[in-house]
């Protein structure tokens, strides 16, 4: 397996119409990995909130937004969400399987 490469970009576009850029706000309503239980039943990993987007990274095959928890103006932790590409179970986790997350841009900006 060889090295992958990563690109660092200045906005990701959704749909047409909209774009997520450094410094804006979004949520995080739908999406994510889940979990499938031997009896069926299915758990979602849910990020909940508004996230402060830092960066924009894109690779071969998946895109990637690196968020920053956003709390009353105060910044907390930093996660890489996977917002677009393909779904795929876990390497690492049995019966995990990796979806992409949808995203909901927040009105509003935040001076970086």
């Amino acid at each position: 397996m060889g090295l992958r490469t990563y690109k660092t970009l200045d906005e990701w576009r959704p749909s047409p119409r909209v774009a997520i850029r450094p410094g804006d706000l979004v949520r995080f309503p739908s999406g994510g990995p889940i979990y499938q239980h031997d009896d069926g039943t299915v758990s979602r990993a849910a990020l909940r909130g508004t996230f402060l987007v830092e960066r924009v990274i894109k690779d071969s095959t998946r895109t990637y937004l690196e968020v920053i928890t956003h709390v009353d103006g105060q910044r907390g932790a930093i996660r890489l969400v996977c917002v677009a590409g393909r779904c795929q179970r876990s390497k690492f986790i049995p019966n995990a399987v990796n979806q992409p997350y949808k995203v909901k841009r927040v009105t509003g900006r935040v001076a970086r």
